[in-house]
């Protein structure tokens, strides 16, 4: 995820900058940038062992961008990563903005090996059919329908329908999100596999990240671990 410091060591929410960058056609650019420095922390986490994938946001702007693919495809060759560990994260809402660009895009990333996830799902508008034209690798379900619904039952019905509606497609399933442990218990009740949220880290820079798996890594698998399964 973009995160940006200023001068004055404060943190500029994504929610003003990436809106700007897309206006003023810098979205390719900074897509390039930050894929840049991924790729750079990558590097650093293999020297110490550690194989860690990741997944990158592409915006709908980017999509539109016939050059981009190349772009992302030949800076991953240099730098040596096997592209099956990164992922491009796509907004539901981002396919219905140019949907042959977007095909194209996905398409092409896709076959050479990255994996394309749809992000936020369940916020958009796109129906199945559109849904169903994209080689998608993993659904991550938005934290509007994990929040609460350990306490709700028709928010718990929703939430089983979008894991399902993943295992039938065969992709993975990553819950966004998650701050309590009552939601990562309902959610591995439900067979999700993956998630993400504070419960489990904070955004961190790719520096931090060695001392998080050092010091946080096991006691965190140790909550997914315990977490009830009934």
């Amino acid at each position: 995820l973009a995160r940006w410091q200023n001068a004055n060591d404060e943190w500029v929410s994504p929610a003003v900058f990436i809106p700007l960058a897309e206006e003023h056609g810098l979205i390719g650019a900074l897509t390039l940038s930050v894929l840049e420095q991924v790729l750079q922390d990558m590097n650093e986490w293999w020297e110490q062992g550690q194989y860690i994938p990741v997944a990158i946001n592409l915006s709908a702007k980017s999509l539109a961008e016939f050059n981009l693919a190349n772009e992302i495809i030949q800076r991953v060759i240099r730098q040596g990563i096997p592209a099956h560990y990164i992922t491009f994260e796509i907004t539901e809402s981002a396919l219905v903005v140019d949907l042959p660009a977007a095909l194209a895009t996905i398409s092409r990333l896709r076959l050479k090996g990255f994996g394309i996830s749809i992000d936020d799902y369940g916020t958009g508008f796109s129906s199945m059919q559109q849904l169903s034209r994209f080689p998608f690798s993993e659904l991550k379900i938005d934290r509007s329908f994990i929040q609460g619904a350990p306490e709700r039952q028709y928010m718990r019905n929703i939430l089983k329908s979008a894991i399902e509606l993943g295992h039938r497609l065969g992709i993975s399933t990553v819950a966004e999100g998650v701050e309590t442990e009552a939601e990562l218990h309902l959610l591995k009740s439900l067979g999700c596999k993956q998630a993400q949220g504070f419960l489990l880290a904070r955004p961190m820079s790719g520096r931090d990240l060695m001392s998080w798996v050092d010091q946080d890594l096991q006691r965190k698998l140790a909550i997914c671990r315990t977490s009830s399964s009934g």
